[in-house]
């Protein structure tokens, strides 16, 4: 979503605020008079402009109406919603969009004072309505801001588990590299798994490494020292110790228990 353009230093004027109702409201648009935010209460509705450009907006989304923008709205349901037009200096061309909001009830309040207040046909009130104007304008900047944070840290989690995935066999693999790979500070991409409740990277490590030894063994194809090296340790005893950690038996245990299956030989 793009609204640098219409900053909070850039807004000259409210000329509209109001709840328009179900079924009400013009269709058809040409040359808009002023920007507008409209907030969909219920119901779904289809904008499109003469560019081509089709919006489709659902209850609780807010659409950006352009300054000088021609468009016609298709109402596949109706509903109400509403309105807060203005303008700014100086003038500006930008593009319509859909916001998708994620806190409906808190941008309803403000659209609701605003055109209360409108209604009230006070000219003390117009600072007050600019005033939930920027809270809009605010408050959509700031989930914008957060859903790019969330979606940059959702790209560094699959980033770091597809590397690890990749090279969790190299004895040489350490969260230094790991976070180097990403692009991150070793602090930072451990903050970050834990904020989404996932192992440390060392943890996620030494699980894909047990997996990796244990179907290994159940291969019954390699001595466990050998195995102890191909799953990316360099000493048999850290391996041996990690693994009895996280399965709760030496290596040797477990792939007794392995031979000592019934289903196993089935398998031979």
């Amino acid at each position: 979503m793009k609204i640098k353009t219409l900053s909070f230093d850039s807004i000259s004027q409210v000329t509209l605020a109001i709840l328009v109702p179900a079924g009400k409201g013009r269709n058809v648009h040409k040359n808009r008079k002023a920007h507008g935010f409209a907030l969909n209460m219920e119901g779904t509705k289809k904008y499109c402009f003469d560019d081509g450009t089709v919006l489709e907006v659902h209850a609780g989304d807010i659409i950006y109406l352009p300054q000088g923008s021609n468009y016609r709205v298709e109402t596949l349901q109706i509903g109400r919603c509403y309105a807060i037009n203005f303008r700014v200096i100086p003038e500006t061309v930008a593009a319509p969009f859909v916001f998708n909001s994620g806190h409906r009830a808190s941008y309803a309040e403000d659209f609701r004072i605003a055109s209360e207040l409108w209604s009230r046909d006070c000219q003390a009130n117009i600072a007050e309505i600019m005033s939930r104007l920027y809270h809009i304008i605010w408050s959509m900047e700031n989930e914008s801001l957060a859903r790019f944070n969330n979606r940059k840290k959702n790209e560094l989690i699959e980033n770091a588990q597809d590397f690890i995935s990749n090279r969790f066999t190299d004895r040489n693999l350490s969260v230094e590299l790991i976070a180097s790979y990403c692009g991150v500070s070793e602090v930072y991409l451990r903050r970050v798994l834990k904020e989404n409740r996932l192992p440390s990277p060392i943890e996620i490590i030494r699980t894909a490494r047990m997996d990796y030894a244990k179907n290994l063994i159940y291969s019954d194809m390699y001595p466990l020292c050998e195995i102890a090296f191909m799953s990316g340790y360099g000493n048999y005893s850290y391996f041996s110790r990690d693994f009895k950690k996280i399965n709760g038996c030496s290596p040797s245990e477990y792939r007794d228990s392995i031979l000592a299956e019934p289903a196993f030989h089935g398998k031979k």
